[in-house]
């Protein structure tokens, strides 16, 4: 048994490699990456590692359709990057997979001292590439080109967000001792790039007890401004039912979501909750009703509404320009443990505390480890 694990991220990109003319040919390959981590969380830079991909069809322990073995060596960053499809295949042909004919999942087997005692096992539904490549083998019409289209600004989109969420460069703020992002969350996986659903449908977000996002007012719009509002439950990372399933992490790496007594460290460094909201609050987009904040602190606190699971004043979600909310990661044990600490800001100088349901749609900020 050997006393390494890896850390290990999956990313599915679009197509790399055709066989022959781009725009006739359907894909032959998948791109995969993974970050990879020993047991004392340092990167495994530069080291040849051995590496088995199983395409397992139906479910995690499904039908291996599809069996391919490779060696490779991360860079110096850690990172993995390899061609599913390239390796030498020992069950199957990439090429021939049905990928209309249900779900599929990728089992990566590791030997991180680059032979083939495969001691690191993880398995991931794939969740995006299938549907390109079974558009790509349909006929050429222009309704499939704007969907293979679409399919590919997703995955670039993807790709984008586990590189903000592995190796973040992410703008912050030190405010005392604390280092905060300066801006909210706008990522729509986990660090581990399993995807958090959107869920727009207003039952459907009452009735969640996993993580979800929305934007606010369900408009998409807003995303580039204000972020994402997120569930507490994906706060806590609880992307499935399975209470023995362990939770998943929606910080970027270096980062975590602040707890009530973070956000009471803040709000005591900016001398108390009664002032603390003027000087969180950024300085622009606040309704003239609301007024702006001197963001004085740098927090750049902004007014990205909220998501209720209930109608409020005709409404389910909180006005955009006069209401900020951010979730804290501390379940308060009151009322139950379906309710979380919260804060939030609105037309008066106070950073208010509150409990409230885990099925509120709030901002998220993060907070340096």
């Amino acid at each position: 048994m050997k006393n390494k694990f890896l850390r290990t991220l999956l990313l599915f990109t679009s197509t790399v490699l055709l066989t022959q003319q781009a725009n006739a040919q359907a894909p032959q390959r998948m791109s995969y990456q993974s970050v990879l981590r020993n047991s004392s969380n340092v990167l495994l830079a530069e080291t040849l590692v051995g590496i088995k991909i199983s395409v397992l069809q139906g479910g995690a322990s499904g039908t291996a359709v599809y069996v391919e073995t490779q060696t490779a060596t991360t860079n110096a960053n850690g990172l993995l990057s390899i061609q599913i499809g390239a390796g030498t295949a020992t069950t199957g042909s990439f090429a021939t997979i049905n990928w209309a004919a249900g779900t599929y999942f990728i089992k990566t087997e590791t030997d991180p001292a680059g032979g083939t005692n495969y001691s690191i096992t993880g398995t991931q539904e794939i969740l995006s590439v299938p549907y390109a490549m079974y558009a790509a083998k349909s006929v050429n019409d222009s309704a499939q080109t704007a969907a293979i289209t679409a399919q590919a600004s997703a995955i670039e989109s993807l790709q984008s967000q586990v590189a903000v969420l592995m190796t973040p460069s992410i703008p912050t703020v030190s405010i005392g001792t604390q280092t905060w992002q300066q801006f909210n969350l706008d990522v729509s996986i986990y660090r581990d790039g399993t995807v958090i659903p959107q869920v727009a449908d207003q039952t459907a977000w009452a009735d969640l007890t996993t993580g979800a996002w929305c934007y606010a007012n369900n408009d998409p719009t807003n995303g580039s401004t204000y972020g994402k509002l997120y569930n507490w439950y994906a706060v806590a990372g609880i992307h499935d039912n399975d209470p023995n399933t362990p939770n998943k992490k929606l910080a970027p790496l270096g980062f975590h979501i602040p707890t009530d007594g973070e956000w009471t460290a803040l709000s005591n460094y900016l001398e108390g909750a009664s002032i603390a909201g003027t000087k969180i609050k950024s300085t622009q987009l606040w309704s003239p009703l609301s007024s702006a904040g001197t963001n004085s602190s740098g927090f750049t606190g902004l007014p990205g509404g909220a998501r209720r699971p209930f109608e409020v004043n005709g409404s389910f979600f909180l006005n955009i320009g006069g209401y900020g909310a951010w979730w804290s990661s501390t379940q308060t044990g009151i009322v139950g443990p379906e309710t979380a600490f919260y804060r939030f800001v609105n037309s008066n100088t106070l950073l208010n505390r509150n409990p409230t349901s885990a099925k509120e749609g709030f901002s998220v900020r993060c907070l340096r480890d």
